[in-house]
């Protein structure tokens, strides 16, 4: 396996801080525990929906969801059935929070996509950091790590974009919605190969894993990790040295920097350590080549990672499977699929090259003729109404927030399916389904925010709309920090953080 990392390009990518993007989070081994643990899976997309073929319709504070079929707003049926009609299950533990929105660029250059972005998981203003609006506070999946034994997360996401690969420069905060404090990402994973050796650095004592499931690979992986704490050790005491010769802002920057080396340095030396679990009869996802590669260079991410959308179906659908594995048989307790950047755009349908990865139907496809649309720019700002009155794009914003639905939906069957205890690992488990904005054209009122799981263990029932527009607590659309202030109650944290101590909590979630 290829390694040809430098000290210069550690230094060189140090200014933005992206080297921990490809630096492995490792497994926390369940090993031998027959107690029931809650976990947590965050999934988090952009560039709104179609809210007409999303909310349900219902008035006051709580309504029941539908049920499935013609009743159930369209992108919600795709998340609650796969053939129009027959109930999956998922309903009956859904809780949509209606009624909630994100505001405030608290004095950055931040527009609606950094809000959404960056807000929904920190729930705090956000801070100026390089010029550049960031979250500013640590995010509530990292909340639950801390609490949980200061825990790794698996974390991971598809960028690749053909319009605009890896946020355009001077939009690094967009790279990600989790972070470990202020202005401090927390990188995701992007490339298949590394995200699976991440979550089972020993492999899969059966099923398929493709290359990475043998000792071999394994072993290379943690050769990597060996090498790659060398690098780091050597750039992190040039850059000590450095810091005694520079001004005070200079030094603080550089502070910065030196804390993200130690985070990583701690996180390399977890994987050199990891045993791993025994997984039984796990089956984890397999990959095929050219987009699941076990050779290529360290330096820089394969261009399936970055700059073609081609195989971006097959990624999304490949993380979609590690995560759930990953929770199920793995032993993660909080885990994440992000769905692009913030304001990412991709074509989705025809490309320049013909190669499209994933197609609407030949019937309605508004995407037929104009091979240079994207999703952001030419579909999404364009969506300013709650109907269909947009005609084609009211059409492709919902066939791809149904895409969507469906990606959470093959997480969410995977951990319903799998039983635990009594019942369901879904049970003991919160899925929250987030968006950065409410309607494409950056409105941020009725964000799209589920929660799937924990009734009865966390969440008092599934099944319905809380509805904060209609509570009377705000006299309109309320705070989106409420959403987090349920998780994180949900799962056990006891609220602290300003950020997420609402004045008057729904008492009914």
């Amino acid at each position: 396996m290829a390694f040809t990392i430098s000290r210069r390009t550690v230094l060189a990518q140090l200014a933005a801080i992206p080297v921990t993007a490809s630096f492995a989070r490792t497994l926390h081994a369940a090993a031998g525990d027959t107690t029931a643990q809650k976990r947590l899976i965050c999934i988090m997309q952009n560039n709104g929906t179609k809210r007409c073929n999303f909310w349900p319709v219902g008035t006051g504070p709580e309504y029941p969801l539908p049920a499935v079929g013609p009743s159930m707003p369209q992108i919600l049926n795709s998340l609650f059935t796969s053939d129009g009609k027959t109930d999956n299950g998922l309903r009956k533990y859904t809780t949509l929070l209606k009624g909630l929105t994100l505001t405030g660029s608290d004095g950055t250059n931040a527009n609606q996509h950094d809000i959404g972005f960056a807000k929904m998981f920190t729930g705090a203003p956000l801070v100026s950091y390089n010029g550049a609006p960031w979250g500013g506070a640590i995010s509530l999946d990292q909340i639950i790590c801390k609490d949980w034994g200061n825990i790794p997360s698996l974390t991971t996401a598809v960028y690749s974009s053909s319009v605009e690969s890896h946020p355009k420069a001077g939009f690094d905060h967009r790279k990600s919605f989790s972070y470990i404090g202020p202005h401090a990402l927390n990188y995701p994973h992007i490339d298949p190969f590394t995200a699976f050796t991440t979550a089972f650095p020993n492999g899969v004592s059966s099923g398929t894993g493709g290359a990475a499931s043998n000792a071999a690979a394994v072993a290379a992986a943690k050769q990597r990790a060996a090498l790659r704490q060398s690098v780091l050790d050597n750039s992190a005491a040039d850059l000590k040295a450095l810091q005694s010769r520079l001004g005070a802002d200079d030094a603080h920057k550089l502070d910065y920097h030196l804390t993200s080396i130690t985070q990583v340095e701690a996180q390399l030396q977890t994987i050199l350590s990891a045993t791993g679990a025994p997984m039984g009869a796990c089956t984890a996802p397999t990959g095929t080549a050219p987009w699941y590669m076990a050779g290529y260079s360290e330096n820089m991410p394969p261009n399936f990672e970055v700059t073609t959308e081609q195989y971006n179906d097959m990624m999304i659908q490949f993380m979609a499977s590690l995560v759930a594995a990953g929770v199920k048989c793995g032993g993660w307790r909080v885990a994440s699929l992000q769905l692009g950047y913030g304001g990412g755009k991709w074509y989705f349908g025809p490309q320049a090259n013909g190669m499209p990865w994933l197609n609407p139907t030949s019937t309605l496809d508004p995407m037929a003729g104009n091979i240079s649309t994207n999703h952001h720019d030419n579909i999404a700002h364009h969506d300013g109404v709650d109907d269909m009155s947009s005609g084609q794009i009211a059409h492709y914003v919902t066939w791809i927030n149904e895409y969507y639905a469906r990606t959470v939906q093959k997480i969410a069957l995977e951990i319903l399916n799998t039983p635990e205890g009594s019942g369901s690992m879904l049970d003991n488990t919160l899925i929250i389904w987030a968006n950065e904005l409410g309607r494409g054209d950056h409105n941020m009122t009725d964000l799209p925010i589920v929660h799937i799981g924990l009734v009865g263990n966390g969440q008092k029932a599934g099944g319905r709309v809380i509805n904060y527009a209609d509570a009377g607590i705000h006299g309109g659309q309320s705070p989106a920090n409420y959403h987090g202030y349920h998780a994180l109650t949900a799962l056990g944290h006891k609220v602290t953080e300003p950020q997420w101590s609402p004045a008057a909590p729904y008492s009914g979630y």
